[in-house]
């Protein structure tokens, strides 16, 4: 898995609901003053994230690759019987913009979002949280390696957070597609 930068969290944009339907800011103290001779500030948690398009220029730029996630089309198929995601009806009838069959065009990736925690350490109560992209086009059998996934972002610990505090995490999130398309041109 790649990682390119790390990116402090800066701004609290949570908005959070109390039971009786009222809003309020999060508040949270996102950075904390630690005086050794001169007064600075650090950030109470920093979050990696990763950049798609580097960790897509990589994978593409690997033997192989570009055929593996070609290979879902050239496979057996078996009537009334689904073995992969290849062979579900979403796969066969997403659509793109302009209304054409998404698939049908070479290098078309379909992504998998994933958020998955973990404890980091078996001594102490610590949970990581990682959100990380899957390609679907890879076959079975190399899709969830780790020089096929995307490392988007790790979400510091301890706890894992509320679905309102992670939502911040995933803002980025919705650039998505738009970042992936502008890739095709590159790759093309």
């Amino acid at each position: 898995m790649l990682l390119e930068s790390t990116i402090p969290i800066k701004v609290c944009f949570a908005l959070l609901s109390a039971l009786n339907a009222t809003h309020y800011i999060c508040n949270a103290q996102l950075f904390q003053s630690v005086n050794i001779g001169a007064s600075k500030m650090y950030a109470n948690k920093v979050s990696a994230f990763n950049s798609i398009k580097y960790a897509l220029t990589v994978m593409f730029s690997r033997p192989g690759f570009e055929s593996a996630i070609e290979a879902w089309r050239y496979r057996t198929r078996h009537n009334n019987t689904m073995y992969d995601i290849y062979d579900g009806q979403f796969w066969n009838e997403f659509k793109d913009r302009d209304g054409n069959l998404f698939t049908s065009q070479a290098r078309s990736l379909l992504f998998t979002l994933n958020v998955d925690w973990f404890q980091s350490s078996k001594r102490t109560v610590y949970s990581v949280g990682a959100v990380y992209l899957t390609i679907n086009n890879l076959p079975r059998s190399i899709r969830y390696k780790k020089e096929n996934i995307i490392l988007v972002c790790v979400i510091p610990g301890p706890r894992e957070p509320k679905d309102m505090q992670i939502n911040n995490y995933l803002q980025v999130l919705p650039s998505l597609p738009m970042l992936l398309s502008k890739f095709v041109l590159l790759c093309s």
